[in-house]
This record gives structure tokens, sequence and C-alpha cells, in this order.
């Protein structure tokens, strides 16, 4: 191994002189700060460049307290705490999986640990929007399911509708 200091193109640059590493330049510094590991002209303050599998760790005690961020060959982002993995992924068409490393919708959340699978805290009332329907949990426990359209409300169990209110209340 050689460090060299270089043009302003680089302004320095770790090379490996070993014949078999086909990776002639593992660590650069270029004239704008940019730092490349892999990759000899960095496009970002840090970028590196593994064709096998490129993972990145921020540690916080040596082996113990770790998360790891990796691209698979598929472009997802895929991030893992303390030897954990797949614990999150962003596809590359967008979808977030919690618990699954094949997210099939916008947030896909999956457990197989007893109690709640999702958690919301907060003084300010939750909203969402289906379609039309606007579908509201008050801040003070209430659920308001309401529609601006003439919608009905269907509870279905089993794939069977169990009970229906029509939308005009009946």
């Amino acid at each position: 191994v050689a460090g060299a200091f270089h043009s302003l193109a680089k302004l320095f640059s770790v090379a490996c002189l070993a014949t078999s590493n086909s990776d002639s330049t593992p660590f650069v510094v270029d004239s704008i700060g940019n730092v490349g590991m892999g990759i000899g002209s960095p496009d970002r303050k840090l970028e590196v460049l593994d064709t096998t599998s490129p993972q990145l760790r921020l540690t916080r005690d040596e082996n113990t307290t770790y998360a790891d961020f990796q691209v698979n060959g598929d472009g997802d982002l895929i991030m893992g705490v303390d030897g954990t993995t797949n614990q999150f992924v962003l596809d590359n068409g967008g979808n977030v999986g919690i618990g699954t490393s094949s997210p099939t919708t916008p947030l896909h959340v999956t457990t197989s640990a007893d109690g709640d699978i999702l958690k919301l805290d907060g003084s300010k009332d939750l909203v969402f929007t289906v379609g039309s329907t606007t579908n509201t949990i008050s801040s003070t426990g209430n659920l308001s399911l309401k529609t601006t359209t003439t919608n009905d409300l269907l509870f279905v169990t089993n794939a069977s509708e169990r009970m229906k209110i029509d939308y005009s209340g009946n």
C-alpha cells in the first residue's frame, strides 16, 4: 500500500500495489473534500463502491451495538441492528418493509412477536384517507369513520360482510 498526494483532482489517495487486487485506488480524498472508498472519483461527501456486497456499519460499542446499512443486487436499501438483518427495507420501488425483506405495499409491517404491531402516540388526531373516504381516530379516543360521499360502512370478517351501515345511517 502506498499513500501519495496528487494533483488538484485528487488531493490524497491510497493505492494498493498488490497485483492480485483489481481495485488500485481503495481510498481517495478529492479536491473538494469528497471521500471515496473503492472508487477513484467520488460524487458525494462519502461514496463507497463494493460490487459484491456494499455495506456501511455504524458502531457504538465494538461488535455489540451497531447498525448495518447495505444495498442488495436489486438496489434495495437494507438496515439491520446488532446482527439482525432485514429489520428495515426500502426497496427500489419505494415500498418500506419493517420485519420483512420483501415489502409488497408502501408500508409492510411483519412481526411474529406478541403484542401490538403498530403503536401511535401523540395528542393529535390520526387521519387517514382511502379514496375519498376520510377516517379519523381522535385524540379523545373516539373512532370516527367518515365519508364525503354516499359510501356504506361495512364490517367484514373472514371475507364475509357481517354488518353494514348504509349511507343514510340504517
